[in-house]
């Protein structure tokens, strides 16, 4: 761990040079913000002690520019000018600690070693987070979970042949990313894969859309359209919510799928199409032949292979991976991988149901993000039905005890103060000593 001492004082550079580095930390020195910004950028700095006032660029300056180009180094300010007011532009600028000189040499190790160990645990977890991405994302779809290794399985196992396949999942779970991971895997996968929202298209535009049409086919037809069937030729159509189409042109795509040419709008001569298609739909399709909103013909055309994706709801294990990968995606963190997602937020996206499945969780976590510090995912960034799942989920329902609450609520605040002890006293309201004899309590260790 290397750690970083700027001081204009070369008396108090030494002397922490000397002190840090007894406690096995590599150590280097800059006498200004400038020399500072110089040793960064040739060495692989983790933690930095910045003294907030010197000539030049200025301690706040210097986090200012540090944080900017590199958002994983822990700053730790010390200065003799310890009014409330720096301290505050200091936490503000993003610093992880504030102390006072003349410092108290325990009190500057001890906040050394935190942000030692709040970095190493942050780079075991990106390592982690990169094996578990690399181990759980299939084709852009995400998970570890036992239905999520089927899913694959099953992909795995249709890609290659040229059955039409017909994907049955809740909406947002994931169907055109499933196509599209069959596409890739199939023979196909060099050709187009044409996607069509049956259900975002008018019915009189679907057919145009589908088919192509003439010039003249209709009013406003003023050229020749080609259609996205013959787009698609090649490769894979893929139509989403199939169920939407009318029975009109089910039998259009019936007779498509069995003669394997198409006829534009407006024209009598036929196009020969060599395509493979896969549909989906959110709905139950066994259900909606019997109610006579799908062709029972054309439901055996396209469901030669089914593949069901399962809601969010049965597959929670997969809700972390979930998350670090909307997280790492994230083009509003400056830091992605420093991005700490607290315990109480996780514990309330494992215990909502999930409704709107895979979709509702990547805009619940785009949401925490727009709306927290860009440091952290607290339970209060998350949309509301998801916060109010406390009292009912955490407490009500179990048998959680007032002592369980407090060791809760003295975690979460420790850890939203990247455990430093006495602003965790101050946000609680209680006395540092009080709150060592509740960790002692509690049995929380450093």
């Amino acid at each position: 761990m290397k750690v970083l001492v700027v001081d204009d004082e070369k008396g108090i550079r030494d002397m922490l040079q000397e002190v840090v580095s007894q406690e096995g930390y590599e150590v280097e020195t800059a006498s200004d913000g400038s020399e500072a910004l110089k040793v960064v950028q040739d060495k692989n700095i983790e933690i930095a002690l910045v003294d907030l006032r010197m000539p030049g660029m200025d301690g706040l300056e210097l986090i200012s520019q540090l944080k900017e180009s590199y958002p994983d180094i822990d700053i730790i300010i010390i200065t003799a000018y310890g009014d409330r007011e720096s301290a505050i532009k200091a936490l503000r600028a993003r610093a992880y600690d504030f102390l006072m000189k003349p410092l108290d040499i325990e009190e500057l190790l001890a906040s050394v070693k935190r942000a030692s160990e709040k970095h190493l645990l942050l780079q075991e977890n990106k390592r982690l987070r990169q094996r578990l991405i690399e181990k759980g994302v299939f084709y852009g779809l995400v998970g570890t979970s036992p239905v999520m290794q089927r899913l694959y399985g099953e992909i795995k196992k249709f890609a290659p042949s040229e059955c039409n396949i017909l994907i049955v999942g809740e909406s947002g779970t994931g169907k055109e990313l499933t196509a599209r991971a069959i596409h890739r895997n199939s023979r196909r996968s060099h050709r187009p894969l044409i996607v069509v929202d049956c259900a975002a298209l008018k019915e009189e535009l679907l057919e145009s859309e589908l088919f192509g049409h003439v010039k003249g086919a209709f009013t406003g037809a003023l050229y020749d359209k080609t259609g996205l069937i013959e787009k698609a030729n090649g490769g894979t159509l893929f139509l989403d919510e199939i169920g939407s189409t009318s029975l009109s042109l089910q039998s259009k795509l019936l007779r498509a799928i069995q003669e394997k040419e198409i006829r534009k709008v407006g024209s009598t001569r036929p196009i020969p199409v060599d395509i493979r298609i896969i549909s989906a739909t959110n709905q139950d399709p066994v259900r909606m032949v019997k109610e006579g909103s799908l062709r029972e013909d054309l439901f055996y055309r396209l469901n030669v292979a089914r593949i069901d994706v399962a809601p969010l709801r049965q597959r929670k294990e997969d809700i972390p991976l979930l998350v670090r990968f909307f997280v790492q995606r994230s083009r509003d963190l400056p830091s992605p991988d420093s991005f700490i997602i607290t315990n109480e937020a996780m514990d309330r996206l494992l215990q909502y149901d999930w409704p709107g499945n895979v979709r509702e969780l990547e805009n619940a976590v785009e949401r925490a993000i727009a709306a927290g510090d860009k440091a952290s995912l607290l339970v209060d960034d998350l949309p509301e039905p998801i916060r109010d799942l406390t009292s009912k989920s955490l407490f009500l329902q179990g048998q959680v005890t007032l002592k369980e609450i407090e060791k809760r609520h003295i975690l979460t605040v420790l850890q939203n103060t990247g455990g430093h002890r006495a602003k965790a006293a101050q946000i609680l309201g209680i006395s540092e000593r009080t709150l060592y004899r509740k960790l002692r309590v509690y049995n929380i260790d450093r």
